[in-house]
């Protein structure tokens, strides 16, 4: 994706909340980086997660949805160095690989969940803004 666009970190709930609600936000965000407004980027962990969920959920083929979102999928080996320090800027460890590659990438993160996400010391960008 490399298009000069912003890029952003994506949690696992927006792709969900996306899907959930085709009228919300968050697909309005799936929609700018299909159209190259903004880049999308998530751990491969989150792909995993994605599936689970929608899997979970009910969510018809979808292993086609993960394939077809607009994201960059980040192996972990490219962010591993960052883990160590992701751990200590979050409570939520788990969440500790979508702050790493947002360290790795030197972007911000988005996700709607925001008790594990709130700290001073990680910037995220807001659904509220248009694109």
């Amino acid at each position: 994706m490399n298009t000069g666009a912003g890029r952003v970190v994506i949690d696992t709930n927006i792709y969900y909340q996306a899907f959930y609600n085709h009228q919300s936000r968050q697909m309005l965000l799936l929609d700018a980086a299909a159209q190259e407004k903004v880049e999308l980027y998530s751990p491969e962990l989150v792909r995993e997660e994605a599936l689970r969920t929608f899997s979970k959920a009910g969510f018809a083929n979808c292993e086609r949805l993960v394939e077809e979102l607009p994201a960059t999928w980040v192996p972990f080996e490219l962010y591993s160095t960052f883990m160590a320090e992701a751990s200590t800027l979050i409570r939520h460890k788990p969440d500790a690989h979508v702050v790493a590659c947002a360290l790795f990438l030197n972007c911000g993160i988005l996700s709607a969940n925001t008790r594990h996400f709130d700290t001073k010391r990680l910037r995220q960008p807001s659904t509220n803004n248009r694109f």
